[in-house]
């Protein structure tokens, strides 16, 4: 009995608060200017963005999302990740397994089940390889082969 009025509760509460824009105040320093939100709809959540001022700049539209890094962020949309720009529009179509964010022009993108790098445009400038990849830092990132780890140089 008690378990069920502590399901019903939360189910209420969550019904009471469907509307609302639940905010992610987490973000790195060194991400771009917008905000993750995420609006609960019956079938689950959705991410978008919002401005410093609350203002939402792209609508909740997509299963999960990165933040913005060099004007694009990573999303999620039906199981496959891409990259948007400031104005919601797709740069890097969603095609990829996963991905991580675009640092120093550069994001990790999983293809199968190796990882490698690619630009803005979509070209692979590192070919997928790696077992695991991180995003560049200071012209470097850390890149894992066969239980190995090593750093690759942006270059």
């Amino acid at each position: 009995m008690k378990r069920q009025c502590l399901w019903m509760a939360a189910l209420l509460i969550g019904i009471l608060h469907a509307d609302e824009y639940l905010t992610d105040t987490t973000k790195p320093k060194d991400a771009d200017p917008f905000f993750r939100i995420h609006r609960i709809f019956k079938w689950g959540f959705k991410w978008g963005f919002i401005d410093a001022n609350g203002k939402a700049v792209i609508a909740p539209q997509f299963a999960d999302e990165g933040y913005f890094f060099n004007g694009l962020a990573r999303v999620v949309i039906e199981g496959h990740t891409g990259f948007v720009n400031v104005s919601g529009q797709y740069v890097v179509q969603p095609h990829y397994q996963n991905a991580g964010d675009f640092r120093e022009g550069l994001a990790p993108v999983r293809v199968g089940v190796k990882w490698g790098y690619i630009d803005q445009k979509d070209n692979v400038l590192i070919s997928p390889a790696f077992q695991g990849a991180a995003s560049f830092r200071e012209g470097l990132a850390r890149v894992e082969n066969l239980g190995q780890t090593s750093v690759r140089t942006g270059s």
